[in-house]
């Protein structure tokens, strides 16, 4: 039923022109399902293998992810390093300036050491800001301590300008979002705790696989790698699940990004509307004009492309600011990857 509601969806925001018909892919480069990996508490001691471990074995494969700050633990030293990582795509989310608990439920007071949060300016404005400062990128993504939460300090961070909150599920994401989401992470348990088996729902790659499969998306919640954290990886496991992504992804089985991305994309999905220019391009081509509804969104995150399906006819060549563009057949469609703040593309097919 999902699913027919989704493709409903995606046939309104297309558009057909003669024997051509534009839409914006499901998941970005035609992939079949998307998956978001966070990896929590960057800057607490316990957690040195995010930056020493994770965050090389992640760029070897050519994979971005989340890494949740907990600002007020940070040392200019640490700065300098989510800088670095956030320059190179992994995007920096707010994880509260204390990691205190941010409910009065008992076993999230005794599992921050009996703190609360106690000033929601502290938790979440001096975070924002510090995080904004320390990597050069405004968080749009909060992750709350323990995956807990009231509805008025979600309602603060949607005010505040934040697209998506985390809560526990173990649980896949439909496609479609409303803003702000709350979406649902599975979290990676230590291998001796009880509660894995009572919370846990997919093994690290059995989660991507099922997103692939279902055209949902997945979200994996982890902590450091070799490290002292919390249920962290030896760095030949973590490796080979980073290895598993970059295969899935090159065979657009999946869309590997960090949780803003996933979210803005699915936002921005269906307010997209396509229309043809009258005049011919540079090239002698069709100029076909999108229009985002949602161009807001797409300034929080400037370099985020849209992948454009072209079907009827068969896409050539395609051009972009005067530049070609790859153009990539899959199946029936031809694909190609366009900035999401509205603008244009000029097609070339075949007569």
């Amino acid at each position: 039923m999902r699913r027919t509601a989704v493709a409903l969806l995606l046939l309104l925001a297309s558009c057909v022109f003669a024997q051509e018909r534009y839409m914006v892919s499901l998941w970005r480069g035609g992939a079949k399902g998307a998956y978001s990996l966070t990896l929590d508490d960057f800057c607490g001691d316990w957690a040195r293998g995010i930056w020493a471990h994770a965050d090389p074995i992640a760029r070897k494969e050519g994979i971005r992810f989340g890494f949740a700050v907990i600002s007020g633990q940070c040392t200019a030293g640490l700065w300098e390093k989510a800088r670095s990582m956030a320059e190179w795509g992994h995007e920096p989310v707010n994880h509260s300036w204390s990691h205190a608990c941010p409910t009065e439920e008992a076993w999230c007071v005794a599992s921050a050491g009996r703190r609360r949060w106690t000033d929601l300016a502290l938790e979440i404005d001096s975070s924002t800001a510090a995080i904004a400062r320390g990597t050069g990128v405004r968080p749009v993504v909060f992750a709350f301590p323990f995956d807990v939460s009231l509805p008025e300090q979600r309602k603060a961070l949607e005010e505040r300008g934040y697209v998506a909150f985390r809560a526990p599920g173990g649980k896949l994401n439909p496609p479609d979002v409303d803003l702000p989401a709350l979406y649902v992470a599975d979290s990676e348990f230590p291998k001796d705790d009880p509660g894995k088996n009572a919370y846990q729902r997919f093994s690290m790659d059995s989660l991507p696989k099922a997103a692939a499969a279902q055209g949902a998306w997945g979200v994996r919640t982890m902590h450091g790698v070799d490290d002292a954290s919390w249920g962290a990886l030896p760095q030949e496991e973590f490796a080979a699940h980073m290895a598993l992504l970059a295969r899935m992804s090159k065979a657009r089985e999946l869309w590997v990004a960090p949780p803003g991305d996933v979210v803005l994309y699915a936002a921005m999905r269906d307010e997209v509307r396509f229309s043809k220019s009258p005049a011919a391009g540079p090239h002698g081509g069709t100029v076909v004009e999108y229009a985002n509804g949602l161009d807001s969104l797409a300034a929080l995150r400037p370099g985020l492309k849209l992948t454009v399906e072209v079907s009827g006819r068969e896409l050539r060549r395609a051009w972009l600011g005067g530049e070609e563009i790859p153009v990539v057949r899959s199946g029936r469609y031809f694909l190609v990857d366009v900035p999401a703040r509205s603008g244009s593309f000029e097609a070339e097919f075949a007569e």
